[in-house]
């Protein structure tokens, strides 16, 4: 095939000393002598400092009815200057145009040809199809030249998991059918073609860099857009490339492109309560991994019902399978490693009980979706890498939640039908048992609200689905950093908001252990509890951001 450096031929003394002395045939046997057209370029030039035709280069030549044969090459070529032979058809004589490569060639009509510019490319092919078109008048010399623009694209930064690329001109046709007038060859390439054809560029192996070359119509384009695609055609990220490019016939400029990593797009789950979009799950934190789009390790629990330590042996009266037994508190352990049970909005350190670990902002005051350098919450930080204190939820999560500001969580506590029990889930230790998980169910009350915190009620996974189940997943213990307390007995959940008492925030308490009537309460920690203070080890249910 002829070389990519066919595009800048220019030619010497010896490449001339072919002597072809013959009348030109226009029917049966015909052979045409093509040279290429010389280019002042020094772009992609051999060290001869000029392109050749190469052995098995094939012409393709307009017959009187438009349609094109194959001429082959003679010889072994290495000249800029080369005999080509073919046969018209019998009934047809020779038209008045070639074309290289062949496989380009379409239609010929008057003083027009069509060319077929490829629109699919492999990285493990040779793209060297640059298309020249030369005029025959009543010579066998022909003279190729070109009439697009050689391309050398390189696209870097591709996302994971990418299988190809699109390249589209944003309303201009780069690939498909494109008319070049024989009269302007050498004056003028193919006309610009409105439309969407793009070129895509497969990979046959994983990489992070496309580098190709391709033909390239001659033309102005307002942009030139790049589309990465997964392997089942998903669409991964698009973007401009390149604003206002201008391709000359017979140029070869270069397009280099570094992909902007696009923003990670979560979809979190979520049941809507009281008009709060609430996650389906507590947050958590797991040093073995996190969740797509919160930050190292940062998650939400699976299951609304989840927390560490839920299936902890001990907690049951084992009298049949599946469990029959009645809740017991349990005292777990828990580490830094893996654990669900934070001091209120402490970042840089959400798990210990130091006096150095939590936030201690101004009495009253609301972090929902803020973040600061210091305790003091003085100093509001924009960059996540650099928090220290505030939101954890909206923290851990790269903004896509918060933790529940008092509105949101007193709003369940105040207009919610609430239903107290347990949820039946299958036991990660016996494939053939059952385990129990108690908690609070919340839902949007049909008439006026119904409270049934009386009974053990069994709730079904599709009751749970419906509305927000808080488990009872116990508490830090006040003098441990590694105990968790009345695990079936007690929870209690943090809002963003400091109480009216330094060192305290308002929270959610469940607790199964007091009277019925005292079983939920919603306020201040330290009229609550005075062991509840903001180094105290609660769960976060976050409320997922629009």
């Amino acid at each position: 095939m002829l070389a990519a450096a066919v595009l800048f031929a220019a030619c010497d003394d010896k490449d001339n000393n072919n002597n072809f002395e013959e009348e030109l045939s226009r029917s049966g046997k015909v052979s045409l002598v093509a040279s290429i057209e010389s280019l002042s370029t020094r772009m992609s030039m051999p060290s001869t400092g000029h392109g050749r035709w190469e052995e098995g280069d094939r012409i393709a030549v307009a017959c009187s009815d438009g349609s094109f044969v194959t001429f082959d090459l003679e010889g072994t070529g290495g000249t800029v200057k080369a005999k080509f032979t073919g046969e018209i058809p019998a009934g047809l004589t020779l038209g008045n145009v070639a074309v290289w490569p062949a496989g380009m060639a379409e239609r010929a009509d008057g003083d027009e040809v069509r060319l077929k510019f490829p629109s699919e490319y492999l990285d493990n092919v040779e793209s060297l199809n640059i298309p020249m078109v030369a005029a025959i008048g009543d010579s066998w010399e022909i003279g190729f030249k070109q009439v697009a623009s050689y391309v050398s694209v390189s696209v870097g930064n591709l996302p994971e998991g990418t299988a190809s690329i699109v390249i589209d001109g944003a309303g201009k046709n780069i690939s498909g059918e494109f008319v070049q007038k024989i009269s302007e060859l050498g004056i003028s390439g193919v006309e610009e073609s409105l439309g969407s054809n793009g070129i895509r560029y497969t990979l046959t192996s994983p990489a992070v860099k496309a580098s190709f070359d391709v033909p390239v119509p001659s033309a102005d384009y307002d942009s030139l857009m790049v589309t990465a695609f997964n392997a089942e055609g998903k669409a991964l990220t698009s973007q401009a490339m390149r604003y206002s490019p201008s391709f000359g016939r017979g140029t070869c400029p270069a397009l280099s492109y570094t992909m902007v990593t696009p923003p990670v797009v979560v979809e979190i789950p979520y049941v809507e309560v009281c008009g709060v979009k609430w996650a389906l799950g507590n947050l958590s934190y797991d040093v073995s991994g996190g969740d797509k789009g919160f930050r190292e390790g940062w998650k939400l629990a699976p299951w609304q019902w989840y927390y560490y330590h839920y299936n902890q042996r001990p907690a049951f009266n084992k009298n049949s399978k599946p469990y029959n037994g009645t809740a017991q508190r349990t005292d777990v352990a828990t580490s830094a490693a893996a654990y669900d049970h934070f001091n209120w909005a402490g970042i840089a350190d959400s798990f210990s009980k130091s006096a150095e670990s939590y936030a201690n902002p101004e009495p009253g005051t609301d972090l929902a979706g803020k973040m600061y350098s210091d305790q003091a919450c003085k100093n509001e930080v924009k960059d996540f890498d650099k928090a220290s204190f505030g939101d954890l939820a909206y923290w851990a999560s790269n903004g896509l939640c918060h933790t529940p500001t008092v509105a949101e969580l007193k709003a369940v506590y105040d207009r919610a039908s609430v239903k107290y029990g347990h949820l039946v889930v299958p036991d990660p230790e016996d494939e053939s048992g059952n385990i129990k998980v108690w908690g609070y169910l919340f839902t949007n009350p049909d008439g006026d609200r119904v409270l049934n915190l009386a009974d053990d009620n069994e709730i079904t996974e599709e009751e749970a689905a419906s509305g927000l189940f808080l488990p009872v997943s116990g508490r830090k213990a006040s003098s441990s950093d590694e105990q968790i307390i009345y695990t079936r007995y007690q929870g209690l959940y943090w809002t963003s908001q400091a109480s009216s008492k330094a060192g305290y925030a308002v929270m959610l308490q469940l607790k199964m252990d007091k009277s019925v009537e005292k079983r939920m309460a919603f306020g201040e920690a330290q009229a609550l509890n005075t062991n509840y203070p903001n180094n105290s080890g609660f769960c976060i249910r976050p409320v997922v951001n629009d």
